[in-house]
């Protein structure tokens, strides 16, 4: 296992708070988890769970079933236990003091029980939506600069004919934003499917519509035609074509892009029946995650629960890795190296299992990169480096991928660069794969980034997100 560097300088512990007594003639918003919080701002639950009332999930807070801001128990269908998990997450997530920002998918299913089951509602959000269509954003095309041209083919053109394609539709594209109008049949057609969604696919619909500025994009991305990644590439298309032109902005255009996957991540899962492969029970040891991952590889490899399966070492040259949401420490930790198993199963979705990260256990990858690797190092971390470009190297992930069958076969460690660190070894035997000639490769062939030793594949951060 890997040493801690760093966390953060201080860690609020979780403190429950005393409630305010509500007047029973008080005539407000209704009483709910949801309201107290944006009332006091203070975490007033020590545990969260997931249960269940009929045939629906629910998330409980101190057993209590939490309630949308309009005071509706918050109900999940069967097929929606991904959603109930993220949900209990983002409550177990919240410390002492809450940031509403945080609660993206208690939100999203707030609105659809609360808003999107009302009739009149929904039509008003439809006719909403429709208003986005005549300036949807991949409806307007440049014929300069040459980078904005190309990404505008690669990333629109197979979008837009996919939606003339799948609803039989005319899309109009324009040179300008004066005067333009798509077809009105092509706006009745669209109503009537958007007429035919269900509150969830109607609050999915909404939030990936105002976070993209374009209706043909949410589409693509609630009906499972493009990946968060796809969705969030294409509406960012302008900016990725300064990026290419004139360079990235640190801290500025790679935070952007994050933001958009993190924002959309919800209505995604919200859409997806797809259920990540079992966790299976295998050992674990704290502070020794290669083992832990070692074992977990080999079980699903072993009961072929999943389609594919690789380990994923991460580390850098200074082994000084940044990462966001884990156990140890708020709101980051600094590893000398980690590491986790991203498992895909028969629906081509990939999760990732990480034992130390406080998010749900597994997560979905898009999600977990988005919350985990974080350029916006906090100022007391900076103090580190001299200067923000090599703040940001410094601390910057790269990432060995490796087959799980490779990993399992080849791997190997005595436990040697774990003799001064006072840490109790696992109860069983060092572990050294069935293939391997060496009794110890951790570090050299594992850990080290240098692409031309090891096993695997190095690769940047954009290559672990289109594994």
């Amino acid at each position: 296992m890997r040493r801690v560097l760093m966390f953060s300088l201080s860690r609020p512990l979780r403190a429950s708070t005393r409630l305010r007594r509500w007047n029973s003639t008080h005539d407000g918003p209704p009483v709910s988890e949801t309201n107290r919080t944006e009332a006091t701002m203070k975490r007033f639950w020590k545990t969260v769970s997931i249960g269940t009332r009929g045939d629906s999930y629910t998330v409980l807070l101190d057993n209590r079933p939490l309630k949308t801001p309009s005071g509706n128990l918050l109900l999940l269908p069967p097929k929606k236990s991904l959603v109930a998990t993220l949900v209990a997450a983002e409550w177990d997530n919240q410390e002492t003091v809450l940031k509403h920002h945080a609660l993206p998918m208690t939100s999203l299913v707030s609105r659809a029980i609360d808003s999107m089951s009302d009739d009149v509602t929904s039509v008003q959000v439809r006719q909403a939506l429709l208003q986005y269509l005549d300036t949807d954003t991949i409806c307007f095309y440049e014929d300069y600069p040459p980078q904005l041209v190309d990404l505008q083919t690669k990333h629109w053109d197979p979008l837009l004919a996919w939606a003339r394609s799948t609803f039989g539709i005319e899309v109009k594209t324009f040179d300008s934003v004066l005067f333009n109008s798509q077809p009105e049949a092509t706006k009745a057609k669209l109503d009537e499917v958007l007429s035919s969604m269900n509150q969830w696919e109607m609050a999915a619909m909404e939030r990936a519509t105002y976070s993209t500025k374009s209706l043909l994009i949410a589409l693509g991305l609630v009906k499972n035609h493009l990946s968060v990644e796809q969705a969030s590439l294409a509406a960012q298309v302008e900016v990725a074509s300064q990026i290419a032109r004139w360079g990235e902005v640190e801290d500025t255009h790679d935070v952007d892009f994050h933001d958009c996957i993190r924002i959309l991540s919800p209505s995604h899962h919200l859409m997806a029946a797809s259920e990540p492969p079992a966790i299976l029970n295998t050992p674990y040891t704290p502070f020794y995650c290669e083992e832990n991952i070692w074992h977990l590889c080999s079980a699903f490899l072993q009961h072929q629960t999943a389609l594919q399966t690789w380990a994923v070492f991460v580390s850098n040259e200074s082994k000084t890795v940044a990462l966001w949401q884990q156990k140890l420490g708020e709101p980051l930790v600094v590893w000398d190296y980690h590491v986790v198993a991203i498992v895909q199963n028969h629906d081509a979705k990939k999760w990732v299992y990480d034992y130390d990260t406080r998010l749900p256990f597994p997560s979905p990858l898009e999600e977990y990169i988005a919350e985990t690797f974080r350029r916006d190092i906090p100022p007391a971390y900076k103090r580190y480096c001299s200067n923000a470009r090599t703040n940001l190297t410094f601390y910057r992930s790269l990432f060995r991928i490796v087959p799980g069958q490779e990993f399992v076969d080849f791997f190997a460690s005595d436990r040697s660069h774990m003799m001064k660190g006072g840490v109790p070894h696992p109860p069983y035997d060092a572990i050294r794969g069935k293939k391997t000639l060496v009794g110890n490769n951790l570090m050299d062939s594992f850990v080290s980034m240098d692409s031309t030793v090891g096993y695997g594949e190095v690769v940047e951060l954009d290559k672990l997100l289109s594994l």
